[in-house]
């Protein structure tokens, strides 16, 4: 799998990469957007920060059926609501229209996710807006697939991959 170009902007903080990445969502509100989460918590937090602030987005996860987003699909899709806050394990493109603008709340723990949700995207980089505690949540990760190697090889090829993500990440700062 082929990593993607992407703009890396570090946060401070947690707190500060909401506001962040709420910022550069907000530039680019015109535009058909996905913000992308590596937890469902984190990504209703981000829905509620949004809304405190005033700006209307969808949320989409994994757990939803298409039918249960029937409505969310149809004002996306229209242009009524721009903004699509998602996880990753929910890669909207069968349902809703290719975003023009594909952000990371987080640094992306997998690299194939990253390439399906980057794959839309004709001239535009993905944005990755992250903090210090992401790097340390995906070392976490990434030292609990080196302990669970069953397909050692396949593993090792993760585990390659997301030490180089991780190592991309603090030489951009």
């Amino acid at each position: 799998i082929e990593m993607p170009d992407f703009d890396v902007f570090q946060a401070v903080s947690p707190k500060a990469k909401f506001y962040q990445t709420a910022s550069f969502v907000e530039k680019y509100a015109f535009k058909r957007i996905a913000v992308y989460f590596n937890s469902r918590e984190e990504a209703h937090s981000f829905v509620r920060f949004l809304e405190n602030r005033g700006t209307r987005c969808i949320y989409a996860d994994g757990s939803k059926a298409p039918d249960f987003l029937k409505d969310d699909i149809l004002k996306f899709n229209s242009g009524e609501i721009n903004i699509l806050v998602a996880t990753k394990s929910y890669i909207p493109t069968a349902y809703f229209y290719p975003p023009e603008k594909v952000f990371f709340c987080g640094v992306p723990f997998s690299v194939a996710h990253l390439s399906r949700c980057a794959y839309p995207l004709e001239n535009e980089k993905p944005f990755v807006v992250y903090c210090e505690e992401d790097i340390k949540r995906n070392e976490k990760i990434i030292a609990s697939f080196s302990e669970r190697l069953s397909d050692r090889e396949i593993s090792e090829m993760r585990i390659s991959r997301l030490k180089n993500m991780v190592k991309m990440l603090k030489i951009k700062e």
